[in-house]
């Protein structure tokens, strides 16, 4: 079953090879070699780590949610003045598009920073 919205991961792969993209869009369930999942694995405790420098931050990953639906609870939490992990959007106009960032933090001003995290 094709997927229903674009990730950005998603996108760089169409920008890089259609086929690629093509491949990707159809094929709903990906299989990694350890060490793939090893390196993800890591990088989710990264993001752990750095999201205990936001206590009051609300993590969208706990909420047992598509990822196309998490976009509704990101701006509630928003309009709390709350920082986000995972905090995702999505555009209105076809193709969706998706955009999920790491921690989304209130920078004091009305503003929002976006903080992605990498661990190196």
């Amino acid at each position: 079953m094709p997927r229903s919205y674009i990730t950005k991961s998603g996108y760089m792969k169409g920008c890089q090879c259609t086929k690629a993209f093509y491949l990707w869009w159809h094929k709903a369930e990906e299989q990694f070699g350890d060490s793939a999942q090893a390196r993800m694995d890591e990088g989710t405790l990264v993001g752990k780590l750095a999201q205990t420098l936001f206590s009051s931050g609300v993590d969208l990953n706990a909420i047992n949610l598509m990822p196309w639906e998490l976009a509704g609870p990101t701006r509630e939490y928003m309009d709390q003045g709350l920082p986000v992990f995972e905090a995702t959007f999505i555009t209105e106009a076809r193709p969706k598009l998706m955009c999920k960032v790491d921690i989304l933090v209130p920078d004091g001003s009305g503003g929002w920073e976006i903080w992605e995290v990498k661990s190196a």
